[in-house]
């Protein structure tokens, strides 16, 4: 997938039809509605990479210097015999690889929380990406961090399957356990977490304020931080999570869209319609402003432009406790 960032250039009017090169085919783009002269639109459009999808049951992320995580969505059979029963909790969610997660995976080597957390919990871990990521690329070999990784306990065999499989490249002191954020949002005696991090969280807004209550329990009162890949869907809803987190949210500057968690959707910010406007996506070779793709287009996305269309709405963010709850 490529950026092309392209200036709208003198003369052109809204629904004029600007022509660009891309890998020696020629495109065409219309200028977006509200755009005007000068404004540059950023184009996401398939280049000659492909990826190879000879086994959709095996994710492979690269995390550089030869370690790569192998994420497997589905048990081996005998292991998934014997575990039948314990699926009918899941909703399947968990058996799949999220952008979000590749997104912070792929930008690991960018953030820096300025300390490095002794206890970290990552909360929906699913397959397990962001949790071992984070532990490879940011823990390394400090035998000191522990790193544990949760989701609901018919989840479990699966991330402890994945765990066991990338067991060479992980840090000794990584473990899994279950976790139901609305039962276990209350339950005393936990000692708490100097970094709780998590992607996509927000897909389910109905549990939102148990993810909101057990932030809140586990995390350290005073040096505690929350690093958070959001999926951008329902803004209008999804912004009760960080206005009732208690947190102060600052957005990773390596975030595709620096739009502040107030701003991102919502049409009454001019910045956040602009982006919308001139964001590009590919459809089929075509590309279309993210504000006009409808619902049914998304489903005619390849692989490549549907990635660039969730990374389009995919944002970094930090939560540290305010300087006056410290």
């Amino acid at each position: 997938m490529k950026t092309i960032s392209l200036q709208v250039p003198e003369g052109a009017e809204e629904g004029d039809a600007l022509t660009f090169v891309v890998d020696g085919q020629e495109m065409e783009v219309p200028v977006p509605f509200g755009t005007k002269v000068g404004d540059m639109l950023e184009i996401q459009v398939d280049s000659n990479e492909r990826r190879d999808d000879e086994n959709d049951l095996i994710t492979k992320v690269d995390l550089g210097s030869g370690r790569i995580l192998e994420l497997s969505s589905e048990l081996p059979k005998d292991a998934a015999d014997e575990n039948d029963d314990d699926d009918k909790e899941c909703d399947g969610t968990h058996a799949l690889p999220w952008a979000a997660g590749f997104e912070i995976a792929r930008r690991m080597d960018e953030i820096d929380l300025d300390y490095k957390p002794k206890r970290v919990l990552e909360l929906g871990s699913g397959l397990g990406l962001f949790g071992m990521a984070y532990a490879i690329k940011q823990l390394g070999k400090d035998a000191t961090s522990t790193i544990v990784l949760t989701d609901l306990p018919s989840a479990m065999p699966l991330l402890q399957y994945n765990i066991e499989q990338n067991k060479p490249i992980l840090p000794s002191k990584l473990h899994a356990r279950s976790l139901r954020w609305a039962e276990e949002s209350t339950a005393p005696n936990e000692p708490p977490y100097d970094c709780i991090i998590g992607s996509d969280l927000l897909y389910n807004i109905e549990m939102i304020p148990a993810l909101v209550a057990t932030i809140r329990r586990l995390l350290h009162p005073t040096r505690g931080v929350v690093l958070l890949a959001a999926r951008w869907r329902k803004p209008e809803l999804e912004r009760d999570f960080f206005r009732d987190s208690g947190l102060e949210w600052t957005l990773l500057p390596s975030s595709t869209c620096q739009l502040s968690w107030e701003d991102w959707g919502n049409p009454a910010i001019e910045a956040s319609n602009l982006y919308f406007r001139q964001t590009m996506i590919s459809i089929q070779g075509n590309p279309k402003a993210l504000a006009d793709i409808t619902e049914e287009e998304t489903t005619k996305l390849s692989t490549l432009e549907f990635e660039a269309w969730e990374q389009a709405h995919i944002q970094l963010y930090v939560g540290k406790i305010p300087a006056k709850s410290k």
